[in-house]
């Protein structure tokens, strides 16, 4: 099969274009046809060595961590899918594997794609929409009526976390610059601040929790503009936010989280609900085929997209 092969870390210049061998699916895995997949932030941090304590001293062979396709293969013992069935999935980024023409995955990793979606609409989804479902729902606890503040809303992350924030009820503030206002505004942020004209932090509003979806804003810095229980919840933790915060925050009044994914066929089932209801939209900023997978990672590291940069397989 064709797949991006990550030969080493560095530059856009270790990804080319190889054919490897098909994936061998067991009695409980699923093999997947995959049609399209996305290239997230973490993908060219992973490729230029930024995530080396994480993905050790090799990159994965393939990078990659959501897609879409069809249902190509189904182990003996699957039940829930069968051949033909068009699904979208999310693997772990940090092993890959998804920039390739197929892939095998088992349940958790995938569910049925959003009817009213395209396959290119449908690989946008998996690893941003988990990341910020998961942030909101079980790292910020949000409920109706909850205060948040979304650093980076107009991004792949940001983006979806406003709209499932609206979804359940919260009241948004986002923080972007005064060129994505107009797009911020038509996914559901209540209060847009540009963060060339105003700095957040010397504000008098308080949150009941924060989404640091760029990595400038620090836990020390915004504690004063947190609620009491509240949470400030970083894509970007540190070692010892993930060994040690969970004791510390046992003695804080204002909690400091770190956010790693998880896969979960029942968060996708729920992302995949928001879609059908037309509750979630998907932003594709951009389309390149696989071969342009250079150019892809060069425009997603530009710092200037919009929603997703997504690769085409078909």
């Amino acid at each position: 099969m064709k797949a991006v092969v990550t030969s080493d870390y560095g530059s856009v210049e270790v990804l080319n274009i190889e054919n490897v061998e098909k994936p061998t699916i067991g009695k409980n895995e699923i093999l997947i046809c995959i049609y399209a997949c996305s290239v997230n932030p973490i993908d060219w941090k992973i490729r230029k060595g930024l995530l080396k304590a994480v993905s050790g001293k090799k990159p994965p062979k393939i990078l990659g961590g959501d897609f879409s396709g069809i249902v190509d293969e189904v182990g003996a013992e699957i039940k829930d899918f069968k051949i033909g069935d068009e699904v979208w999935g999310h693997i772990n980024a940090l092993k890959g594997g998804a920039y390739a023409e197929y892939i095998k995955v088992n349940t958790n990793n995938i569910c049925l794609k959003p009817k009213n979606f395209d396959f290119i609409q449908a690989a946008s989804i998996p690893l941003a929409g988990l990341t910020a479902y998961q942030s909101l729902v079980n790292y910020g606890k949000i409920k109706e009526n909850s205060t948040v503040l979304i650093n980076g809303c107009t991004g792949g992350v940001g983006s979806i976390a406003v709209q499932v924030a609206k979804f359940l009820g919260c009241h948004v503030t986002g923080v972007c610059s005064a060129k994505n206002a107009e797009y911020a505004s038509s996914i559901g942020v209540d209060v847009i601040i540009d963060y060339k004209q105003e700095n957040i932090l010397n504000s008098n509003k308080t949150f009941d929790s924060i989404y640091d979806f760029v990595g400038n804003m620090t836990f020390s810095e915004s504690k004063k503009i947190i609620k009491e229980q509240g949470a400030f919840i970083t894509l970007n933790p540190s070692f010892p936010l993930l060994i040690f915060g969970g004791i510390m925050n046992c003695f804080r009044s204002k909690k400091y989280k770190g956010m790693l994914v998880k896969s979960s066929s029942d968060n996708l089932n729920k992302l995949k609900d928001m879609v059908e209801s037309e509750a979630l939209k998907a932003t594709v900023e951009s389309v390149f085929p696989l071969e342009k997978v250079q150019q892809a990672h060069t425009h997603s590291e530009s710092g200037r997209v919009v929603g997703k940069v997504v690769m085409s397989l078909k």
